[in-house]
């Protein structure tokens, strides 16, 4: 009897310390996840764009998952929201080259849509304001100027991904960095 009592307080002692590590390794993989269908939805961009030979924009998007009705968010510079990917995202084919690139009109072909991170737990900021939407062009470069611009992923602060965009528009991915520079 008292081997199975000193057999349970170390099991219930190992899984004390076990689940804590088992949270983390849990919220690191998630933004390992969210990092991962970012970088995939932008590759896509830049690739349809090339094989296309057409603009293709991702785009910040609250309501990605509205069907024919999705768009982008064009909040104001400066705002909270203006910088938050967590929402979710849209991948489109723009119909123009000159009007309204960068947002979504109603007969524009959307070729995937990204709902929203899980609420309060996941963070997907940009160190630009201006990175509202990111356009490619035929040859796969993003439209404006977007050198050194950062998403930064996180988890609570924790677990920190950052993405950083060169001009070209080739991604670089560095663990644990608040900043492409």
């Amino acid at each position: 009897m008292v081997e199975l009592m000193m057999a349970m307080a170390m099991a219930v002692i190992l899984l004390s310390l076990a689940i804590p590590s088992f949270r983390n390794l849990l919220m690191d993989s998630e933004v390992s996840t969210n990092v991962n269908a970012f970088v995939g939805a932008f590759e896509l961009a830049r690739s349809e764009a090339v094989m296309r030979a057409k603009l293709v924009t991702i785009c910040r998007s609250s309501n990605a998952e509205a069907g024919e009705l999705a768009i982008c968010n064009r909040a104001d510079s400066g705002s909270a929201e203006s910088a938050d990917w967590s929402t979710g995202w849209i991948v489109f084919i723009e119909n123009s080259a000159r009007i309204g690139v960068g947002t979504r009109e109603p007969k524009e072909i959307i070729l995937l849509r990204q709902g929203p991170m899980r609420v309060g737990m996941h963070s997907i900021q940009t160190s630009a304001s201006n990175a509202r939407n990111i356009t490619f062009n035929g040859t796969g470069e993003p439209i404006g100027n977007l050198t050194g611009t950062g998403f930064n992923f996180n988890s609570n602060g924790l677990f920190r991904r950052q993405i950083c965009i060169a001009r070209t528009g080739r991604l670089r991915l560095i663990k644990e960095a608040t900043s492409c520079t």
